[in-house]
């Protein structure tokens, strides 16, 4: 598993960056509740819907660079632990297509 340390959000960030950096900290939030054996459910609950919920916002966001793309790869799959559903992963090797190929 990635290190899940907070990381500081520099000014240029994407706005796909601005918010992977929002749902790297849902996400880790979530996965430490997962661990804390006395963590009730309404948080978890909450901590999964704003991971979606953060997960859609990006999806929704053109790339501008290949760092957006990776963002968007990573919150989607949850740091490779599961597989795009087709809609996602068509999105994103769309994408990937633009960013190498140039706009059609």
């Amino acid at each position: 598993m990635c290190d899940q340390s907070p990381i500081p959000t520099p000014s240029t960030d994407s706005p796909i960056m601005a918010i992977y950096r929002q749902w790297r900290a849902a996400y880790a939030a979530l996965h430490d509740m997962q661990d804390d054996d006395e963590a009730n459910d309404r948080p978890h609950t909450y901590q999964s819907g704003d991971c979606k919920r953060l997960e859609a916002a990006m999806m929704a966001l053109p790339c501008r660079d290949a760092k957006d793309l990776a963002a968007k790869l990573m919150a989607k799959s949850h740091y490779g632990d599961f597989c795009l559903d087709s809609r996602s992963a068509k999105a994103i090797f769309a994408e990937s297509f633009i960013l190498a190929e140039g706009a059609a």
